[in-house]
């Protein structure tokens, strides 16, 4: 059996490197139609796009497509469903991820903005895992938490139409699939007269797809001041980015939020277990044992902060991202290709005293040390 995958996904050596299995790996942008043409399986991320142009010369073979990651835009599902093809994702593997990358923003325009969250209302748009996680966090943090879902129903939460939340929200934060049809299309849905409804100062989160901003809107909201400060995670025409975008972005990162490599490896495990259950075996690979990784003794002001900066280098990708010369699409991809390792707080430790950060840092799974025992 045949299995083309991208190069940036953990685990498929140990899966798939030996007895039936023949595993072909490659930079997922590169995959081509010579490189399918007859593949048994495709595992992928965001930067393939599954469309009749890459199975072009596979004559039918092909009978299994994973994508270890929460989006499914980059598919051509009608396409594979009339072909009998099985799809597979990864919903939710790198929904923690996610949730410490807005957290560490959150705490860096603390620190270098003053922005006081406590105060604000928090907007999440898109209430699926990353979603939900965001808002239990944003309510811990001591925000009033409203959400925009059409499809999604949660009490803990007042749910807002997309109005009545624009017109609300201090802090939005985006967390929804990129889709251009159906009955909720996403593509561009935070455009001009969209942003003109926001109130003045606010801030913008975006850590789901580059298309769900109207980037032109945004600039012309940034340098009026209408819209305080952007944190982008993601970009349109990725991986060519604005180099306009870029230079008003406060916080700027190469769609690594959700890159952890427990994200990345339960990306891996989701679609090798289903790509198993297909096959009638049981998949032969676990999520390996997180590191302990010891922060030392934190006091003093922002802690919090100072943890989480720790856990997400924030400012490490931002400047690596700024380093680029504009439109350096290969740039763009070996950022993301050659990203450095990061742990979850899962695999930290630290002592304080700070009560208010060891009541958050709990939360996300860091071990507290013995100053507060």
């Amino acid at each position: 059996m045949i299995v083309v995958a991208d190069e940036n996904m953990p685990g498929l050596e140990e899966a798939l490197g030996k007895g039936a299995f023949t595993l072909r790996r490659y930079p997922g942008r590169q995959i081509d139609a010579d490189m399918l043409a007859d593949a048994d399986v495709l595992l992928v991320r965001s930067v393939t796009r599954v469309d009749a142009a890459l199975l072009a010369r596979n004559d039918g073979r092909l009978r299994f497509v994973g994508t270890a990651t929460i989006g499914r835009d980059h598919l051509d599902e009608d396409l594979l469903r009339r072909r009998g093809v099985q799809v597979v994702s990864a919903p939710g593997c790198n929904a923690q991820a996610v949730l410490e990358y807005v957290l560490a923003a959150l705490c860096l325009l603390q620190t270098l903005q003053g922005l006081d969250w406590r105060q604000q209302t928090f907007a999440v748009v898109g209430l699926g895992q990353v979603g939900q996680r965001v808002a239990a966090l944003a309510t811990a943090l001591g925000c009033r938490v409203v959400y925009c879902d059409p499809v999604v129903d949660d009490r803990r939460w007042p749910r807002l139409s997309w109005r009545e939340l624009l017109e609300q929200a201090q802090l939005l934060s985006l967390h929804v699939p990129l889709t251009r049809t159906g009955d909720h299309p996403t593509w561009h849905m935070l455009d001009a007269a969209a942003l003109a409804h926001l109130p003045p100062g606010g801030v913008l989160i975006s850590t789901c797809r580059g298309g769900v901003v109207d980037e032109v809107a945004l600039r012309a909201s940034l340098t009026t001041g209408h819209l305080a400060h952007a944190v982008l995670d993601v970009w349109e025409g990725e991986p060519v980015i604005d180099a306009r975008t870029l230079a008003l972005a406060r916080l700027a990162t190469p769609h690594v939020a959700g890159y952890s490599q427990e994200g990345k490896w339960r990306g891996s495990l989701q679609v090798l277990q289903a790509l198993f259950r297909s096959l009638g075996e049981d998949c032969p690979v676990q999520m390996p044992p997180s590191p302990c990784i010891d922060l030392g003794e934190l006091q003093g002001e922002h802690v919090l902060a100072r943890a989480m900066l720790r856990i997400v280098p924030i400012l490490r990708d931002d400047a690596a991202l700024r380093a680029l010369t504009a439109g350096d699409g290969a740039g763009f991809d070996a950022l993301r290709r050659h990203y450095p390792w990061r742990h979850e707080a899962s695999a930290y430790r630290l002592d304080t005293s700070d009560h208010q950060a060891a009541t958050i840092l709990r939360q996300l799974g860091v071990q507290v040390g013995p100053l507060l025992s």
